[in-house]
C-alpha cells in the first residue's frame, strides 16, 4: 500500500462532522450557487504550499482535519520514486503544482516530519489535485493540460496503456503517447496497428505518427475526460478534488467516467467531486463504492447549510428499485422538488407554473413523476432527509386509503395524529353512502359493454369512457374523483376536508380539491391525453382556468415564501 495524505474529519459552521476514511469518495450536490465549487476551494486551500502556520477556517469547511497513511520508510521509498533526489545535500527535490516552483527538503528533515505525522505545506500540496473546468483544458497561455500532464508517461508505458484501455471503453479510439518529441503528445492511436518499439525510431514511424488526430486538438469532452484519468490514475494523487467532471461530456460517456474513477482509482486516494449531473451520481451509485458519502449544500440568504448521507444511507437509498428507474436524483440539484403521481400531472404542472411565475422565473423547482399516489411516499422520503424542498400533488382521493396518505403526510413531516380525526370522519360518512348504483346493475351494463364491443380489435375511447363511468358511479369515491370535496355532502365532512387541506398544504403537501387532474378544467373531455392537449393550447388566465390558476397558485406562493436570495 502506497502512503498517502488523507482527511480526516472535515467540521461544518452547524457542528455537523464528515468523517473520512482512506479510499473515500465525497459526491457534493445541490443548486446552482449553493456553493459546491466554494467547498472544493476552500478544501483545496487548506493544503496550500503557501499557507503557512495560519489557522484554516471556511464558509462551508469549517475545520479540515488531515493524517498521514503509512511509515517512515514508506514515505521515504515513496519519495524516492516520485520526486528528484539531490544525492550531495541528502535532499528531495519538490515541483510545486505550477510546474515551476522547487522546495528542496533533506532527507533527515523528511523523516522527522512523518514520524510528527505534518509533513511540510508544499510537500503536502504534492498529494493534492484540483482539477477545476479551466484547467483541465487549458486554455489561450496556457500548454495544452493534457500533453502537459503527459510527462507523467515518459518512462511508464504500462500506466500508459492502461489510461488507453479506459479512454477506448468510452471513445472507440485509444490514445499514444509520441515519446519521440521533446515534449510529448498523445495521439488517437487503434494500438493493435501501433508499429513494435524497434521501429519507432524510423523514418516511417514518423510520417505515420503525423497522420494520427492529436488529442489537443479533440473536443473539449475528450481532452478533459483524458486529464481525469491522467490525475486520478496516474500521478497518483491520495487526494482528488474534481469541479464538475461531467462537463462537455454526452450522457453515456458521464456514467462511464463516474465507473472508471469508482473501479480503477488507486485504492487510498479520495475523490471529493461536485457535480450536476444525475448521469453522473448514477454511474457512481450503480458501482456501489465502499466509502460513500453524499453532501447536499443549499444557500438561503447567504448562509450555507448542509445535508451529509454516510455510506449505508446511501446504500439503503439507492437500493430502492423505483429511485434507481425514475428521475427523482435530480432533486439534488433543485431548490424545489415537486412529486407528482404522472406524466400527465407533470406536464401540466410544468406548463402551468411557467405562466403563474413569469415574473419569479428565478425560482428553481423540478418535477417528478412515480406512476401513482401509492409510490410518492417512497420518492419523498429518500430525498427529503438529504436536504430537498419536496412537494407533493395528489388527486383528492389519496384519502381514500389511510395508509397512503397517512405514510405520505408523515413523509413530509407531518404528526397523523393531527388529522386522524378529521380523516377518520371523512372515510367513516363517506362509507356509510350509498353508490349510485347496485351490483346487480353494475354487472349487466357490464355484460352490455361487453357484447356492444366484442367485435372490436382495440380498446377504443368510447368503450374506455363507458367502463370508466360505470366503475365511477359504483363508488362514492368516484364521484368525489370527479366532483372535488364539493361531493363532501355533509358539512362536517367538507369541514374536515378543508383541516386536512390546510395541515397538508403547510407541509407541502397539496390535495386537489377539485378532485383529479382533468376537474381543474371542466370545459374539455375528461380523456386525460385529450384533455392535456387541449389544456395547453389555454390560457392559464381563461375564466374556465380559475381553478387550475388557484390550485397552482397555492404551489407557487408555497415556493416564494421558502425562497431568499441566495447571495
Amino acid at each position: 500500500m502506497e502512503p498517502a495524505l488523507i482527511i480526516n474529519e472535515i467540521e461544518f459552521p452547524d457542528g455537523g462532522l464528515l468523517i473520512l476514511k482512506p479510499g473515500s469518495i465525497v459526491v457534493v450536490t445541490g443548486p446552482n450557487n449553493a456553493g459546491k465549487s466554494t467547498f472544493l476551494r476552500e478544501i483545496s486551500s487548506n493544503f496550500d504550499p503557501n499557507r503557512g502556520r495560519k489557522k484554516f477556517s471556511g464558509r462551508i469547511a469549517k475545520r479540515i482535519d488531515s493524517k498521514l497513511i503509512g511509515s517512515q520508510k514508506d514515505f521515504l521509498d515513496f519519495f524516492t520514486e516520485s520526486e528528484k533526489y539531490d544525492t550531495e545535500r541528502e535532499a528531495f527535490i519538490f515541483t510545486a503544482p505550477n510546474g515551476y516552483s522547487k522546495n528542496i527538503y533533506k532527507r533527515s528533515t523528511i523523516k522527522a516530519s512523518v514520524a510528527r505525522g505534518k509533513l511540510p505545506a508544499p510537500v503536502e500540496a504534492s498529494f493534492k489535485a484540483r482539477l477545476p473546468a479551466h484547467e483541465r483544458l487549458g486554455g489561450s497561455g496556457y500548454k495544452d493540460s493534457v500533453d502537459s500532464a503527459a510527462d507523467s508517461f515518459f518512462s511508464n508505458e504500462a500506466g500508459e496503456i492502461a489510461l488507453s484501455k479506459i479512454f477506448e471503453d468510452s471513445f472507440g479510439i485509444g490514445l499514444f503517447l509520441d515519446r519521440t518529441r521533446k515534449e510529448g503528445s498523445f495521439y488517437l492511436c487503434d494500438r493493435k496497428e501501433l508499429p513494435p518499439h524497434d521501429q519507432r525510431l524510423t523514418p516511417e514511424f514518423r510520417k505515420w505518427v503525423e497522420k494520427l488526430l492529436p488529442l489537443r486538438e479533440q473536443g473539449d469532452g475528450m481532452r478533459s475526460f483524458a486529464r481525469l484519468l491522467i490525475e486520478v490514475f496516474v500521478r497518483k494523487h491520495s487526494i482528488v478534488l474534481i469541479d464538475e467532471p461531467e462537463l462537455f461530456l454526452h450522457p453515456p460517456q458521464i456514467r462511464q467516467l463516474a465507473r472508471k474513477l469508482v473501479q480503477e482509482k488507486p485504492e487510498n486516494t479520495q475523490l471529493i467531486i461536485s457535480t450536476h449531473s444525475d448521469d453522473f451520481v448514477k454511474g457512481v451509485l450503480d458501482n456501489q463504492p465502499h466509502d460513500l458519502n453524499f453532501i447536499r449544500l443549499t444557500r438561503t440568504a447567504g448562509e450555507t447549510s448542509v445535508r451529509s448521507l454516510q455510506n449505508s444511507d446511501v446504500n439503503e437509498l439507492w437500493a430502492d428499485p423505483l429511485l434507481r428507474t425514475s428521475n427523482a436524483l435530480s432533486s439534488l440539484f433543485h431548490q424545489f422538488t415537486i412529486v407528482c403521481e404522472g406524466e400527465t400531472d407533470a406536464r401540466f404542472l410544468r406548463w402551468a407554473l411557467d405562466k403563474t411565475m413569469t415574473e419569479n422565473s428565478h425560482i428553481d423547482y423540478f418535477i417528478a413523476h412515480c406512476g401513482g399516489k401509492q409510490k410518492m411516499r417512497r420518492i419523498v422520503s429518500s430525498i427529503r432527509p438529504i436536504g430537498a424542498n419536496i412537494l407533493s400533488f395528489c388527486d383528492i382521493d389519496v384519502l381514500n386509503d389511510k395508509t397512503v396518505f397517512c405514510e405520505l403526510f408523515t413523509a413530509h413531516g407531518g404528526d397523523y395524529a393531527d388529522v386522524r380525526k378529521q380523516h377518520d370522519l371523512i372515510l367513516k360518512r363517506t362509507s356509510e353512502r350509498k353508490a349510485e348504483i347496485s351490483a346487480h346493475y353494475f354487472w349487466s351494463e357490464l355484460d352490455r359493454i361487453k357484447q356492444e364491443y366484442k367485435q372490436a380489435q382495440n380498446v377504443s375511447a368510447p368503450m374506455q369512457k363507458e367502463i370508466s363511468n360505470l366503475i365511477r358511479r359504483s363508488s362514492p369515491w368516484g364521484r368525489i374523483k370527479e366532483d372535488g370535496y364539493a361531493a363532501f355532502v355533509d358539512a362536517a365532512s367538507v369541514n374536515a376536508f378543508k383541516e386536512i387541506e390546510q395541515k397538508c398544504s403547510s407541509l407541502g403537501l397539496f390535495i386537489n380539491p377539485t378532485g383529479e387532474l382533468e376537474s381543474l378544467c371542466r370545459s374539455l373531455p375528461r380523456n386525460k391525453s385529450a384533455w392535456l392537449t387541449q389544456v395547453l393550447e389555454k390560457s392559464i388566465e381563461d375564466e374556465d382556468m380559475i381553478d387550475a390558476k388557484r390550485v397552482v397558485g397555492q404551489i407557487a406562493n408555497y415556493m416564494l415564501e421558502r425562497t431568499k436570495p441566495t447571495f
